[in-house]
């Protein structure tokens, strides 16, 4: 989606570096973005001029940072994790196990205020195994170098986390997700449902 409003893929490519790193140099930025020197300058160059990237010189070197005072950053960012970022390959991957019920992005990232040193915030509850989420984890980390940290319950144990309350799970409940299986209809009426057995008992 983002090449639609970018110039090209190796644009999107090097956006995607810089957006979680700070202060990178021209060739470590095209090492990570997998393009060429000659590529990753053009790009670099381009996303100064649209106001998304500052430039900073440091000796011999040109060392590049998102711009604190671009009006856009949040939602480009935003529109980077939901399109090409960890949450498309997240998605793709969980919705093969059949036993999940839900599962979502919470804390910095679904803030939209992540930096280069924020993991990922995962939960996800249902009848799946650890191991394939550890497996599914290990291939998406491996691939955006950024570091996954999940919470899997069952759903009996989601059901009584809920009954029970407590800062953690009201937290989960309340505070901004991004969806990858489910969505927060049909969690907000699990998690209603929970409460009102609670009261019934």
């Amino acid at each position: 989606m983002l090449e639609k409003l970018l110039r090209s893929n190796a644009e999107v490519a090097v956006l995607g570096v810089a957006l979680f790193s700070e202060g990178l140099h021209q060739r470590e930025i095209a090492r990570r973005a997998g393009v060429s020197p000659s590529e990753a300058k053009r790009e670099l160059d381009s996303l100064v001029k649209l106001g998304a990237l500052a430039k900073k010189e440091k000796g011999n070197l040109s060392l590049y940072s998102l711009n604190p005072r671009c009006p856009f950053i949040a939602e480009l960012k935003g529109l980077y994790i939901k399109t090409e970022g960890p949450i498309p390959l997240l998605k793709k991957e969980l919705s093969s196990l059949a036993g999940l019920r839900h599962a979502f992005i919470y804390g910095s990232f679904a803030g939209g205020n992540f930096t280069e040193r924020s993991d990922i915030d995962l939960f996800l509850a249902g009848d799946v195994e650890a191991e394939q989420v550890d497996s599914i984890c290990f291939a998406v980390q491996k691939k955006m170098l950024r570091e996954i940290n999940y919470i899997l319950w069952s759903e009996a144990d989601l059901g009584k986390k809920l009954r029970e309350g407590g800062a953690f799970v009201s937290s989960l409940v309340n505070k901004k997700k991004i969806w990858l299986v489910g969505d927060a209809g049909e969690f907000e009426r699990y998690a209603e449902k929970a409460r009102n057995r609670k009261g019934g008992a």
